[in-house]
């Protein structure tokens, strides 16, 4: 993740977590909800991780040390995905408040304006909507981790599941503040039936990931 603050490039796997709230907490328009929402949805990935990691290499776990490795290389590529996000959050962000500072003197700049807008839009909706895609594959993953892995680690599976889950709300919200701009109604039927289909998916692991105690 990076972010570019008083001219000065911030590298998020390079820095503590608190400096990332410390200006998620201040006065910068980002990192905002959205990459809020990524950075909660890398966090349920790494839970994931840790259970899985605290599987691999016991010997009576030995029958599933293939599988749980698969799961843990995929949590490692969601994790990593999720601080993608985070900036491409914030670009999409950026792009949607840069349409709002073009002119509009006359039809012509009105309707380019508008295009742009709606453009712009499109874009900042689908960056949480793939926030909220993640949160399901890091659920799917960490319910399946639950399932054969280590139980001493069902807590910290069961909060990956429902941290998966909390940031898929967010990331849906960020997904609806955006539809109105987008003047495409079936863009934006695409997006809410996606989001059902997400919401319904997480919910599903988080019972059976909760349920394995």
């Amino acid at each position: 993740m990076e972010f570019r603050i008083e001219n000065v490039s911030i590298v998020w796997s390079e820095n503590s977590i608190a400096k990332f709230l410390d200006i998620l907490a201040s006065k910068q328009p980002t990192p905002g909800g959205g990459g809020a929402s990524a950075l909660v949805g890398a966090v349920a990935a790494a839970l994931g991780s840790m259970m899985a990691n605290l599987t691999l290499g016991k010997p009576k776990f030995a029958a599933v040390e293939k599988e749980v490795m698969l799961l843990e290389g995929e949590l490692q590529v969601a994790r990593a995905e999720f601080l993608k996000l985070v900036d491409e959050d914030a670009k999409a962000y950026n792009g949607v408040m840069e349409c709002y500072h073009l002119p509009k003197n006359g039809p012509q700049e009105q309707l380019l304006r508008r295009e742009r807008l709606a453009k712009a839009a499109q874009f900042a909706a689908l960056v949480p909507l793939r926030i909220a895609e993640h949160c399901v594959k890091a659920a799917a993953l960490t319910e399946r981790v639950a399932q054969i892995g280590n139980p001493a680690l069902l807590t910290d599976a069961a909060c990956s599941v429902i941290l998966a889950g909390a940031a898929l709300e967010c990331a849906e919200q960020n997904v609806l503040i955006n539809l109105p701009l987008t003047h495409n109604e079936s863009f934006n039927d695409d997006c809410r039936a996606k989001l059902k289909e997400y919401k319904e998916a997480v919910q599903k692991s988080k019972a059976k990931t909760i349920g394995v105690r």
